[in-house]
């Protein structure tokens, strides 16, 4: 899986999911949520993994706001739009 705003990796039976936008303190866009929407559902599917760690790049919060900016006037529907 590659992905921008986030990070996927596993160890044994744990996935390990990263939000990485530490610039914006984690905060969730839309870019990220479908992403992690993404991730998630993948991770689901796998029998392999027992265990989901969310963690958060940098060193000040896991995630402080949604990005507020980037979801005025947007139809929030579109999150779980496939493509």
């Amino acid at each position: 899986m590659n992905f921008q705003n986030i990070s996927f990796e596993t160890e044994d039976a744990i996935a390990i999911v990263t939000l990485n936008r530490p610039q914006r303190r984690n905060a969730l866009s839309l870019a990220l949520m479908r992403e992690l929407i993404d991730c998630l559902g993948s991770i689901g599917n796998r029998r392999d993994l027992r265990v989901v760690i969310l963690a958060a790049a940098g060193s000040v919060t896991i995630c402080q706001r949604w990005s507020v900016v980037k979801w005025r006037n947007t139809d929030c529907s579109l999150m779980y739009a496939r493509s």
